[in-house]
């Protein structure tokens, strides 16, 4: 997961802190998180129609295969941000 501010500012700023500063070592930076799609944008022959992590291609985790979950998962994706479609 990528880390950001969101939901920093919901609570007091000592416990804001606090609470990133803990879970910050399990998150990776913006940086590293833009990695795959930067790496699939300057080298779409190897990217393209696969999967990356990391800017490593790898296999589809079995929920990944699933039809029915990919779209519910882009439905609620697309209300979340107020959008009929990509």
């Amino acid at each position: 997961m990528v880390s950001t501010n969101i939901g920093k500012n919901n609570v007091s700023k000592k416990l804001g802190d606090f609470v990133f500063k803990v879970l910050d070592s399990f998150f990776i930076t913006i940086e590293e998180g833009a990695h795959s799609v930067v790496s699939a944008v300057k080298q779409p022959e190897k990217y393209a129609g696969f999967y990356s992590h990391e800017g490593d291609v790898i296999a589809v985790k079995k929920h990944g295969s699933d039809f029915k979950m990919r779209r519910e998962f882009i439905d609620a994706t697309l209300e979340e941000l107020g959008l009929t479609e990509l």
